[in-house]
């Protein structure tokens, strides 16, 4: 599988189109079981999703406030509609062969504040959701902040097993 391309903040012109025949109110407010099996599952597995701005990004290398300022910007405007970004991301490894992730970012690092809470549809747990926020400098010396981040993660387990065996991917949304 190819490795991700971060996509433009500008989306193709039938998305665009679509987007912008919306009915004044609608809000992009998927539940935890609809990100996790219409748009992860379906990134992961290379399958045509509903049309939305769910970007491609890879969201370490930013500040918190970078990554919301050019979607406010780019996306909606001076006035932002929705309180949440979304997008694609990968997770990098701290150690090479290891399993942690390494969550550091721009000027600072991503600190989980909750375990991995199952996201359940009917009587599966399709993936989980695990809740972060942003602290500035160093570790030592760190400084909370509030930004916040829920990372959904696919569960692999979830999938019939050929397709497992050859998504090698990490995203996680």
């Amino acid at each position: 599988m190819a490795a991700p391309a971060e996509m433009p903040w500008t989306t193709d012109p039938e998305v665009e189109k679509y987007l912008s025949e919306l009915p004044s109110g609608y809000r992009f407010r998927p539940t935890d079981g609809e990100l996790v099996v219409d748009y992860l599952r379906n990134k992961i597995l290379e399958v045509p999703m509903p049309l939305n701005r769910i970007r491609t990004f890879k969201i370490y290398d930013s500040h918190p406030f970078e990554l919301y300022r050019k979607f406010v910007r780019k996306m909606y405007g001076a006035i932002a509609r929705e309180n949440a970004c979304y997008f694609f991301t990968t997770r990098k490894k701290k150690y090479p062969k290891g399993t942690r992730t390494d969550r550091t970012a721009r000027e600072g690092f991503w600190k989980s504040t909750t375990v991995d809470l199952a996201v359940v549809v009917g009587d599966t747990t399709v993936g989980w959701k695990r809740s972060l926020v942003y602290h500035e400098g160093p570790a030592a010396e760190s400084v909370k902040t509030d930004w916040l981040m829920q990372e959904y993660t696919l569960n692999y387990n979830s999938l019939p097993t050929p397709i497992t065996k050859r998504v090698s991917n990490n995203f996680t949304l």
